[in-house]
């Protein structure tokens, strides 16, 4: 089994069980070092073996003071039992709901009913829940709102606890009115902070573009800011109406949408670069070039958790390729997500991060192992038909226990989805990027916005229509032992494939 790929179980298995707060983090602490001193000794014993136990073991005792931790530090916070005034600064661009908004926000001052000031809760991250339309959440600015505050350790269910610590939040605060004040406050404003803060702000610049086309609907255009910028701050409408028919994955900015940006930029760059006569130079500014757009692109987008994922495997990859090192793609795959969870091991629990990493894993094992079974034909079309559904099956068998597990139900028509957006929605990235580009930079542009209107119009229409006729949900109960079990038969199945291979041409 690959080294990173071992790595990655372990850091998980470590994570998870620090997780379920068997053990406080001083016992995982002392676990590295009882470990640390193990490796030391099968060094110097020349144990292979022990050597390897050692290390993994550092590695899961490593996950396990990470998840440990955040949670020990979150549950000594005070906890009001009764309706208190906040003063909140928004500190992520907040999400759309059906009712109101949610969003990230920094407690600066928290005011009980006496007037007393609840000191330790100043600089404490919080999930902000409005419950009014009226009023639209803005990053850097501060609230005063007055609702009840649900401490981490009072949530009810562990999997939203495990989100709110994914997130750093050690609370849940529900109000119903807020009142925007005119002062800016960045005492505890990070430099990630500041920096999710200038990519909203370019995020909206660019985005607002669309408002200079007349001929796209409301509801268009918050398609269009979901599927090509991630902006799902407009409204639930599109969002409802892609989950209903299971491609709410194409409104979250993730390794699909990186890959058209990729397609765009080698065409864009294909032949300026030609008239470079060096290999090494051309080599060098097309995988350097590429690089910049595509984080800046994941800037653009919020650096959500799958943006982050597909621009740091695809960096791991140019680095590799320039250093004239070798590259597997799973290794690289594995390194992604061991990056990750060390800056937020929590992320390990959010359902983005579960479909976005197993999404390219199905690619990478499972399409690998059937193309050794089926030769697709010569004839561009063929091939194209045959990949789009290969990789569509391949995906949909990996995450939908996945799915299932979350939220309870699947869609049972999301493969025909699938092959019917997915080409609508590689043409909306393209057109719709290049389009607000464009027009961010004021250059003139008559024909793509007609075209990205037809696009649009086609789009919603194909929407419209699945949505009228195939919105069956089939609800499955999806307990862990059984995720277990069936992801080891589809390994199994894979495996078999790999070892009994028969091409059979199309």
């Amino acid at each position: 089994m690959r080294p990173a790929l071992v790595t990655l179980l372990s850091l998980v298995l470590g994570i998870y069980l620090g997780s379920l707060g068997l053990l406080s983090a001083q016992w995982y602490l002392l676990g590295i070092a009882v470990a640390t001193l193990l490796l030391v000794l099968s060094r110097l014993w020349h144990k292979a073996l022990l050597a390897g136990s050692a290390w993994y073991l550092v590695l899961l005792c490593m996950g396990a003071c990470l998840a440990t931790i955040p949670r020990e530090r979150v549950a000594q916070l005070p906890q009001p039992s009764e309706e208190t005034t906040y003063l909140v600064t928004i500190s992520r661009p907040p999400t759309a709901r059906e009712q109101g908004s949610r969003a990230e926000a920094i407690i600066e001052q928290a005011t009980d009913p006496s007037g007393a000031t609840l000191v330790r809760w100043s600089g404490q991250r919080i999930m902000l829940y409005l419950y009014n339309d009226s009023l639209q959440l803005t990053p850097r600015t501060s609230y005063l709102v007055r609702g009840r505050l649900t401490p981490l350790d009072q949530v009810s269910s562990s999997s939203y606890q495990h989100y709110l610590l994914s997130r750093k939040a050690s609370g849940v605060l529900s109000a119903s009115t807020a009142e925007a004040c005119n002062a800016l406050s960045t005492t505890h404003w990070s430099l990630w902070n500041q920096l999710r803060y200038r990519a909203y702000t370019l995020q909206q610049r660019i985005g607002g573009t669309l408002d200079e086309i007349d001929q796209l609907t409301p509801q268009q255009r918050e398609t269009l800011r979901a599927i090509c910028l991630g902006d799902r701050s407009e409204g639930t409408v599109a969002e409802a109406q892609f989950r209903s028919v299971g491609v709410a994955h194409l409104l979250s900015v993730s390794g699909f949408h990186v890959g058209v940006v990729l397609l765009l930029i080698y065409w864009l760059i294909r032949y300026p670069l030609r008239l470079i006569h060096n290999v090494r130079t051309a080599d060098l500014l097309r995988w350097s070039l590429t690089l910049v757009a595509v984080w800046l692109y994941a800037f653009v987008c919020g650096l959500s958790i799958p943006t982050l994922r597909a621009s740091l495997m695809f960096s791991i990859f140019v680095v590799a390729r320039l250093l004239g090192r070798s590259t597997d793609r799973l290794n690289v795959w594995a390194q992604a997500a061991i990056l990750l969870l060390i800056v937020s091991p929590y992320a390990l629990f959010d359902v983005g991060m579960q479909l976005s990493f197993g999404a390219v894993l199905a690619i990478f094992v499972t399409w690998g192992a059937l193309n050794q079974r089926i030769t697709p034909s010569s004839s561009r079309i063929v091939s194209y038909l045959y990949y789009l559904i290969v990789t569509t099956l391949a995906v949909q068998l990996f995450v939908w226990p996945i799915l299932a597990r979350s939220f309870g139900n699947t869609a049972v028509w999301l493969l025909l989805a699938n092959l019917l957006l997915s080409p609508l929605a590689t043409l909306l990235i393209i057109t719709g990027l290049v389009t607000m580009g464009l027009l961010a930079l004021g250059l003139p542009t008559t024909l793509l916005p007609m075209l990205l209107v037809g696009v649009s119009d086609l789009t919603s229409g194909a929407v419209a229509l699945l949505e009228q006729h195939f919105t069956a949900q089939l609800n499955i109960t999806m307990p862990l032992w059984l995720c277990v079990a069936y992801y080891l038969l589809l390994y199994a199945w894979v495996q078999y494939l790999l070892a009994r291979p028969r091409n059979v041409a199309l």
